[in-house]
């Protein structure tokens, strides 16, 4: 027998030994919520895997984690990094890594195995990786732009593009080479002629005069022995906008970049190639762009070449280092990259006037289109953007080279709109003339709901696309009272970890020295937000709820008690009426306004709850702050009911708004809930079922109902289509059935709770937890309920089932059935608890 066939033999005899009989696998393997980090800096990660189970009941009881600086060290008594050895702990996410303290660069190999509830191990999980990225000291490169020119204006925003090269030469043999990048706007690499990654308007929004993003890219198969070019276009973005009015850090200077190229040779040596003097600079085709505002492309001003060896670069300029902006932090992006994906929607074209096409979506898409045309050389093109709201704005300008067919999208400018309206073509348009480019933060999915009414599956579709088009680098642009309302949702309908701890350091770093959030993050006008900064805690309880992500939770919780001590010591009597800052009430609401200072008290009572049980999941550590958050908030609730709630449960202005606030916010007991959701009713019932509510009240409206027993009219109202994107969370729950449980968060435990009413007859829903997948499948016919269900390992549910009758599960009577628990038979429902699994009730009624 060959050597290779022996050692196979070994291998297969191995594994199999090492499965034993383990009921569990672990996969899906996370570095801090990352697949793969590359770049990234934390120097206490969590890790966390999934698990797939062969029978119900799942649990893990035990982990091993190895580390090694190479995968073929990832073997018990080998791993050179870090052996856990054998943990008793069924903690399977968010579980401390104990090792080494990380390295700038350095790139680990890690998996786990883990041992079932019959302490059998599992085998070891495929290998994955995690590559740290560079600490602040590890920077030498400088902030380069191109040179000022003799009596350039110092008073005007600067909308200048420059192109920058580097030329350097390599020796045959290179390891490894990374490529980290920042920049005072916006910027795009390349590595001899091909693009680095692909996202776009990179670093990403953040307030430039606190934190500046950098990321990291792997650039080895891009480079070659002998000569090599890195090229880079660097545009103003965010930086030069001027949003708001804000000159902020960038000032009136051109953009800059800061880049680091770092080289490991076959013999180990580390060559560095930061960006210097050494630099040269040369506008390009694009003559200007500014971030909302459209770009300007001459397309005959293109340098075939430029960013390549062999480009004759002698016309160049050296560039200008602009060393006084060295001391910005510089701080690994935390965030999901900005990404651009074509638009699925059929595009119809009319002509209104001669010459005039305009390009209609159906639908707002916030990006731009992509133009391919054949025109004679010096044709200007002219793509104006239409908004309903705004009407014609924004425009981007083509010049074509008139070098056959030729495909051109902007790269540093970004729009919403719904139509394009193209002037300057040579001829009438043909299908492809123009597509519609998205342009957001990478999401990916991980809530899926569809059901028996096309028309709630194409609210489901709506309200994804508005996640989409509000979630880029920032959400909403930063407004605070915008994402309060939609912070849940957004965690239901897609992967938003990355990108809510991004903007929590947005927010930290936009609160005021008195401990005040302000009405945006990153901060435009200065303002104080006053209620709306709220969501400086929603968002963090998202993160609590829907991925126990303690790495965010724990560096934010001084800011959320500073905020909620500021609004407690201005308002001693806990009826928060003094300092709302720039909030005037709950926008978009029609008719009689809910008092702004009752709903400011009802976001002090909802954001101490959150608060209290974030911390009470974090450890004995942070019990000071369950005490202190947890006396806030029945304090607060006692000061609401003694301002504002009568014996009869009217509350002031009487509107939807203000019992549904009231309500969904736990601002009043039971009882008093009680008599508040018969005034709800009649406030809905008095404008004919039609909403009058605004952006918080809107998102409260359904739960308020629900709470009430009061489906069947959260459906009605569903139906008629006024609504904002904050109802899908209510959505999940109530037509899904799946509801996350804050004690238990990130999926360890759920509620399932289907609730069909509306005329909806059957729903299928899943979510993509951190566990594994939760899923759900129901149906209604007549006298009979069908629900199919599946828990993933390691976590459990309650299930309501919401029909009185005979119940069984998989045909068997449902107290016989293995995993299966029933609770309660009362009050026309069910309630069963069930460990991990896949189960299929059936409720036939008498």
């Amino acid at each position: 027998m060959s050597r290779f066939a022996l050692a196979l033999v070994v291998a297969v005899v191995l594994s199999v030994a090492n499965t034993a009989s383990a009921a569990l696998s672990p996969t899906r393997l996370r570095w801090d919520g990352w697949d793969r980090p590359l770049g990234f800096i934390q120097f206490e990660p969590r890790l966390s895997w999934a698990l797939v189970s062969r029978a119900r009941g799942g649990k893990q009881t035990a982990f091993q984690v190895l580390v090694a600086s190479d995968p073929t060290r990832l073997a018990p008594g080998r791993a050179d990094v870090w052996d856990s050895g054998k943990v008793a702990s069924a903690e399977s996410i968010n579980v401390r890594y104990a090792g080494p303290t990380p390295k700038a660069r350095q790139r680990a190999f890690w998996t786990v195995r883990v041992w079932d509830n019959q302490d059998q191990p599992s085998a070891f999980a495929p290998a994955t990786w995690w590559e740290m990225g560079l600490y602040d000291e590890e920077w030498e490169g400088k902030w380069i732009g191109r040179p000022r020119r003799q009596g350039e204006p110092t008073d005007t925003r600067d909308r200048s593009v420059i192109c920058l090269r580097k030329a350097f030469s390599l020796p045959r043999g290179v390891q490894r080479a990374r490529v980290y990048a920042s920049a005072f706007g916006t910027y795009q690499l390349s590595v001899n002629g091909q693009r680095v990654g692909d996202g776009v308007l990179a670093p990403g929004y953040t307030d430039y005069e606190k934190r500046v993003l950098f990321q990291a890219h792997d650039i080895t198969r891009l480079l070659r022995s002998g000569d090599n070019v890195l090229g880079a276009i660097v545009a103003g973005g965010w930086c030069t906008a001027g949003l708001g009015g804000r000159t902020g850090a960038c000032g009136f200077e051109p953009p800059r970049l800061m880049v680091q190229l770092e080289v490991t040779l076959a013999d180990g040596t580390l060559r560095v190639i930061p960006s210097d003097e050494s630099w040269r600079a040369h506008a390009g085709p694009i003559l200007s762009a500014h971030l909302t505002e459209g770009e300007v492309y001459d397309a005959r001003k293109e340098m075939p070449g430029w960013d390549a060896p062999g480009f004759d670069d002698g016309g160049w300029a050296a560039v200008q280092a602009y060393d006084k902006e060295k001391e910005r932090d510089l701080v690994a992006d935390p965030g999901a990259r900005i990404e651009v994906t074509s638009d699925p929607a059929r595009v119809r074209m009319t002509e209104p006037r001669p010459g005039v096409y305009l390009f209609d979506l159906g639908h707002r898409l916030v990006g731009w289109a992509r133009l391919k045309v054949r025109a004679p050389a010096g044709t200007t093109i002219i793509m104006r953007y239409v908004d309903e709201a705004a009407g014609a704005g924004a425009a981007d300008r083509y010049t074509a080279s008139g070098r056959g067919l030729e495909s051109w999208e902007p790269r540093f400018s970004v729009h919403t709109f719904r139509s394009v309206e193209v002037t300057g073509l040579p001829a009438r348009p043909r299908p492809g003339t123009i597509t519609a480019r998205a342009v957001h933060s990478a999401m990916p999915v991980t809530g899926r709901l569809a059901t028996s009414s096309p028309q709630l599956d194409a609210l489901v579709a709506r309200i994804d696309r508005a996640q989409q088009n509000s979630f880029l680098s920032v959400p909403h642009r930063g407004s605070m009272i915008q994402a309060r309302a939609v912070a849940m949702t957004g965690c239901l309908f897609r992967d938003v970890q990355a990108f809510y701890r991004k903007w929590i350091d947005d927010i930290r770093d936009a609160q005021h020295r008195n401990g005040a959030y302000s009405d945006t993050a990153p901060a435009v006008d200065g303002h104080e937000g006053g209620p709306a900064g709220a969501a400086g805690v929603t968002v963090p309880w998202a993160l609590h709820r829907c991925y126990a992500d303690r790495t965010a939770l724990d560096a934010h919780m001084v800011s959320m008690g500073r905020w909620l001590d500021l609004v407690r010591e201005r308002n001693p009597d806990l009826v928060w009426k003094r300092d709302l800052g720039a909030f005037a009430g709950d926008p978009g609401e029609t008719g009689t306004s809910t008092v702004p200072a009752l709903i400011a008290t009802a976001e002090l009572i909802h954001a101490a709850d959150a608060v209290a049980q974030i911390a009470r999941s974090g450890g004995p550590d942070l019990a000071s702050y369950v005490d202190k958050y947890d006396t806030l908030a029945r304090g607060a609730r006692a000061a609401f009911a003694r301002q504002w709630a009568s014996a009869d449960g009217k509350l002031p202005g009487d509107t939807q708004g203000v019992y549904a606030l009231a309500i969904a916010l736990g601002a009043l007991d039971a009882e008093a809930r009680g008599r508040a959701g018969r005034h709800l009713v009649a406030a809905i019932e008095r404008q004919g079922k039609r909403t009058t509510t605004g952006v918080l009240g809107s998102a409260h409206l359904l739960p308020a109902l629900s709470s009430i027993g009061r489906d069947d009219l959260a459906h009605e109202l569903l139906a008629q289509g006024d609504l904002s994107a904050a109802v899908g969370e209510w959505m999940y729950d109530a037509i899904g059935g799946i509801a996350l449980d804050p004690v238990a968060p990130a999926g360890k435990h759920v509620f399932i709770r289907p609730r069909p009413a509306g005329g909806v007859t059957f729903a299928r829903a899943s979510y993509e937890s951190l566990y594994g997948t939760i899923r759900t499948d129901w149906r209604r016919e007549a006298k009979m309920f069908r629900l199919k269900v599946t828990i993933p390992a390691n976590a459990s549910a309650t299930l309501t089932l919401p029909l009185a009758g005979k119940v069984s599960e998989g045909g068997r009577p449902v107290d016989r059935a293995a995993g299966v628990k029933v609770v309660d038979a009362r009050g026309g429902v069910t309630i069963i608890d069930v460990e991990s699994g896949t189960y299929d009730f059936l409720v036939v009624a008498p």
